[in-house]
């Protein structure tokens, strides 16, 4: 499973997309995106815009995040 995380505007989401739809391509996995708002203090809020382009992915779960972050547990 290829897991992108959305962040910033309309053209670092469309990079992310493809690069996601790339990997998992390469890796034949399906993508899931991660769109946990963890933003620190000099991000700013962007809307989600691929769905203006009929782009529909499955969210991750909590756990499938943390699981690709830290694949042997969390201290990992």
């Amino acid at each position: 499973m290829t897991i992108v995380k959305i962040k910033g505007g309309l053209g670092n989401q469309l990079f992310q997309y493809a690069f996601a739809r790339f990997l998992s391509l390469q890796k034949k996995s399906e993508i899931k995106i991660d769109n946990g708002i963890n933003l620190n203090k000099h991000d700013t809020y962007r809307q989600y815009g691929l769905g203006n382009f009929n782009i529909t992915l499955p969210l991750a779960s909590k756990e499938e995040v943390l699981k690709a972050k830290y694949p042997f547990g969390i201290i990992s």
